[in-house]
């Protein structure tokens, strides 16, 4: 080969190698574009020896666990993994020891700020070296909603069972408060009225702890009204200093911008107590209890509907609260006192909840606790219904002709009895549609129907449709025995009183006396 041949052997080698190199360089860059891949994403991407040592991280989890890849080197993935979760996570981990094999699981690593947080993972061996390849990413918000939803479900769940619990026992209370007011009327003997006082008074404290479960349950009927709730809470401090005693200091911060809501004064008054007497049990040594309220506006990713609020929060200076304790401090009956009941928080619950608000805590062992209270902002003004709690006893009698419809039979002739002995007629029906048919046969004679809000088969506001359509002027009592407010905000009516369960015979007549006002009598110690 002469040297022409041998050079131009050489500069086709040359450009072959050219060649070469260039498309090396292209897969390089390719490669390199491909690794960076995984810092691009949310997912975090790490491979690991079998024994949980770090060989490869990317940038995304170096950053979640605020390392870098030397100090990841030295280290291994359990040294990340809460001690709860390790024993399960090891062996998950361990699951996936054969080649192609996937693995799912959940655990909490130590994230950057100290604080553990949620974390699903996806691994599978990927040579025969046993390195295992990683892909995890950041579930902790979802898990945090999962437990929030589960907890609001078992209140929901709680309070269904509570409002119907609170349902049956107004039933009997309203029994024995109607037959003791019978037999109050009935006997002059010293002793067995005084009998009869201690039954009425233990029946009523049962209606009290009855109508602090349907406030839980969000059942109980609410006077809806515009107020300024800054002006509640000063109205309130006297009583507030009060409850706290001398050694708790009340701090108020309530800026005059802050928007007015629309909520019953008197229930949320009740809330405001029971969270300063709440806060009074944190604080035996004394301490502090700020009341502070704020505009808030809500978007899409929260709880509540977007829009506008009013934050109100409660925090006191006391002992705080254990998380597992913190988890069911809004459920009924539940207390960590001798002395308490376990209603006062389940009724702020339920109340908050009927207002279309929300109520929260955050809480730690020596650091206080803080209710938020988030409200809508008003918008409008609702009707309010005229609603009668059960008085004590009144010898108010009358001739009034009464349909009666109850569908408790027990509670029904109680009732029924009551009445009579006091003057008035009564035709019963057990339920609507026997209802309908003694107005069918007697319908002129009746003066007033008395019936339940809730009923089978019919409402009491459809029964009421039904009367109307024959005697358009026919007064009605509705009688609630733990109905949603809904049921009578929506459709008032001027000619229908409310009355609320439990309550006794004397109440009822003196309400049936209020719609004939012509004719008062009045008996004090005769039926």
């Amino acid at each position: 080969m002469d040297e022409r041949q041998a050079l131009s052997k050489r500069i086709r080698d040359l450009e072959l190698e050219l060649a070469r190199l260039r498309e090396q360089a292209k897969v390089e860059a390719f490669r390199d574009a491909l690794s960076s891949l995984p810092n691009l994403s949310t997912e975090m991407h790490a491979v690991v020896c079998f024994d949980g040592g770090f060989l490869h991280t990317c940038e995304t989890f170096q950053r979640f666990l605020g390392c870098d890849t030397d100090t990841l080197g030295r280290m291994n993935l359990a040294d990340f993994v809460h001690p709860d979760d390790y024993d399960p996570s090891t062996r998950a981990f361990r699951g996936a020891s054969g080649k192609g094999s996937v693995v799912e699981f959940d655990s909490r690593l130590r994230a950057s700020d100290g604080e553990y947080r949620w974390v699903k993972w996806r691994c599978s061996v990927v040579d025969e070296s046993r390195r295992v390849f990683c892909v995890c990413r950041d579930v902790h918000r979802d898990k945090n909603l999962e437990a929030e939803l589960r907890q609001a479900q078992r209140l929901e769940s709680i309070g269904r069972i509570a409002g119907g619990v609170a349902h049956d026992f107004n039933n009997l209370l309203s029994v024995i408060l109607t037959t003791a007011e019978v037999l109050e009327s009935q006997i002059a003997n010293v002793d067995i009225q005084t009998d009869i006082g201690v039954i009425q008074t233990a029946a009523r404290r049962g209606a009290d702890l009855t109508h602090q479960l349907l406030a839980f349950a969000s059942k109980q009927i609410v006077h809806l009204q515009v107020v300024n709730i800054n002006e509640l809470i000063v109205n309130l401090q006297k009583m507030l200093t009060r409850v706290l005693g001398a050694d708790i200091e009340l701090v108020c911060d309530l800026p005059g911008t802050v928007r007015r809501v629309e909520v019953d004064a008197t229930l949320f008054e009740q809330v405001v107590i029971n969270l300063a007497a709440n806060a009074r049990a944190a604080m035996p040594d004394g301490g502090q209890l700020t009341i502070r309220s704020r505009n808030v506006h809500l978007v899409e990713d929260s709880e509540l509907a977007p829009g506008d609020y009013v934050s109100i929060a409660v925090a006191d200076t006391g002992t705080g609260m254990e998380p597992e304790v913190a988890k069911h401090v809004f459920e009924p009956f539940f207390t960590t006192r001798e002395e308490g009941n376990g209603l006062g928080l389940a009724t702020c619950y339920g109340i908050i909840k009927q207002f279309q608000g929300q109520i929260s805590l955050s809480t730690a062992v020596g650091e206080g606790t803080e209710f938020n209270l988030i409200l809508p902002a008003s918008q409008s003004l609702l009707a309010r219904p005229r609603m009668l709690k059960s008085a004590g006893y009144s010898g108010t009698r009358g001739s009034e002709i009464i349909l009666l419809v109850e569908t408790d039979p027990i509670l029904r002739k109680a009732l029924s009895r009551g009445l009579t002995l006091r003057g008035y007629r009564v035709f019963e029906a057990e339920n609507p549609h026997a209802a309908l048919s003694i107005l069918d046969h007697v319908g002129k004679m009746v003066d007033v129907v008395v019936a339940n809000l809730t009923m089978p088969d019919m409402t009491g506001w459809q029964l009421r449709e039904e009367v109307l359509q024959g005697q358009p002027r026919m007064p009605m009592v509705l009688v609630s025995a733990g109905d949603k407010p809904t049921d009578v905000r929506e459709e008032m009516d001027p000619s229908v009183t409310f009355l609320a369960k439990p309550y006794s015979v004397g109440t009822l007549a003196r309400i049936i006396r209020e719609l004939f006002p012509t004719e008062v009598l009045v008996s004090p110690c005769s039926p």
